[in-house]
């Protein structure tokens, strides 16, 4: 019996099938996908498929407009549910921020007494009816004066804030005037200590008439940062009245290179100065031009220079001599410097070079690598050039040496005059002369 069942089943299935396919075409310039086999690109879809496709594509376009209808459809249900909901919010706060002043009304059926008369009455009336002036306070009155509340406040605190920034300056200003106080008094008493501990052991002998132990005093004084005198004026005058190199070239520095300076300069190297005649020599060394912005004055002369520096070489300045020295070698006074400032002085001819004579001039100056500087040199810094030996001398005679030209050539004498010149120190007579710095 299942199996009839079954069978039967199969048989109408096929035949509903069979009778589906006579719609379908398959052959000539149709293919059908009920023939998969007569599917290709240069056929047409036989009708009755393309009709189902159609029916598909119209079916999927009805769902998607349904859709489409129903989500805009919630959206603007949504939008305005949104609105509802927002102005029903709206009033709420609006009622909330609405400030009314109450008022006192009186009531309507109040009269005025001794009422004479109906229109009186009627006054009456109309005059209790009217209700009491009540003035209402948007939130934007309420937003105002909250803003001016903060503003006051903020004005208290910044003057507040204000007031202790005073007092806190104030404060500090006064500490640090106290601490520049209190280091000023500690280096003058520092100071002090030491001018009285190195240097009034002199006074023994600047009471007894030294004048060299009164000018170390007086000039040492004049250098000292609490700027105290604690010496005599009269010691100073005295020796200015004696011609005493050292005052007269103090005094002299302080007018610079004035015409009337030069003049005098002259006559004290006339008297034998040598730190004079080379501080005249440099000043014709010197070129007229302008540095950094700025006029520099000089007396460019060769002649003259030349002149100063032999005399003042004979004097027995070893500045003058290594000048002279270098004047002859290379044609320049400085030729240490850097060449921007090389150009501030004066070029000699070659036609005085003479390499020998260099040679003997720094050969005379390296016998005075001891030489003792005055007292107005130690002491005092001026514009005026001091007279003291340099240790390019040793430098430049080693090259000479290492060479072998002008002398015979001795590589062991050049390694220790480079040694010399490396490890130089200055001969000191008397360590006190360099009590000068400002603490």
């Amino acid at each position: 019996m299942k199996v009839k069942i079954l069978l039967s089943t199969l048989l109408i299935l096929f035949c509903l099938n069979y009778a589906n396919s006579q719609s379908h075409i398959s052959t000539g310039q149709y293919g059908c996908r009920l023939v998969p086999s007569s599917l290709n690109t240069e056929k047409h879809l036989c009708p009755a498929c393309a009709a189902n496709d159609l029916k598909v594509k119209q079916a999927k376009a009805a769902e998607e407009k349904r859709r489409s209808d129903a989500a805009i459809a919630k959206a603007n249900a949504d939008k305005a549910a949104r609105d509802l909901a927002y102005k029903k919010a709206q009033k709420e706060r609006d009622e909330k921020n609405k400030v009314t002043e109450v008022g006192l009304a009186m009531p309507s059926n109040t009269s005025l007494p001794n009422s004479t008369s109906n229109t009186e009455n009627t006054n009456s009336n109309s005059i209790s009816e009217t209700p009491a002036y009540t003035p209402t306070y948007t939130k934007q009155d309420v937003t105002n004066q909250v803003i001016n509340q903060a503003a006051t406040l903020a004005g208290e605190l910044l003057n507040d804030w204000n007031a202790n920034y005073e007092k806190k300056q104030a404060r500090l200003d006064a500490e640090y005037k106290q601490k520049i106080s209190d280091e000023y008094d500690a280096k003058r008493k520092k100071e002090k200590t030491k001018f009285v501990k190195e240097f009034l052991p002199l006074m023994r002998q600047a009471e007894n008439g030294d004048e060299n132990a009164r000018l170390i005093l007086y000039f040492s004084s004049e250098t000292l940062f609490f700027s105290t005198h604690l010496l005599t004026q009269n010691w100073f005058d005295e020796a200015k009245s004696k011609n005493n190199i050292d005052v007269l070239l103090y005094e002299l520095s302080f007018g610079g290179y004035s015409e009337e300076n030069i003049n005098k300069l002259k006559n004290v190297s006339d008297m034998g100065s040598p730190e004079a005649t080379l501080i005249l020599a440099d000043w014709f060394n010197k070129k007229e031009t302008k540095s950094w912005g700025q006029f520099q004055r000089g007396g460019e002369n060769v002649e003259k220079a030349l002149k100063w520096y032999v005399k003042a070489a004979e004097l027995g300045s070893p500045m003058a001599m290594y000048r002279l020295a270098m004047i002859y070698k290379y044609g320049v006074t400085h030729p240490e410097e850097e060449r921007m400032f090389r150009k501030l002085r004066m070029e000699y001819s070659n036609s005085i070079k003479n390499e020998k004579l260099s040679f003997e001039w720094l050969s005379k100056a390296a016998l005075l690598a001891n030489f003792k500087q005055t007292i107005f040199s130690r002491i005092l810094q001026t514009e005026f050039t001091t007279d003291t030996f340099t240790p390019f001398v040793f430098k430049e005679l080693s090259i000479m040496y290492n060479k072998g030209k002008v002398v015979k050539k001795d590589n062991l004498k050049a390694k220790e005059l480079a040694m010399l010149a490396e490890n130089y120190k200055p001969a000191v007579e008397n360590e006190k002369f360099y009590i000068t710095e400002r603490y």
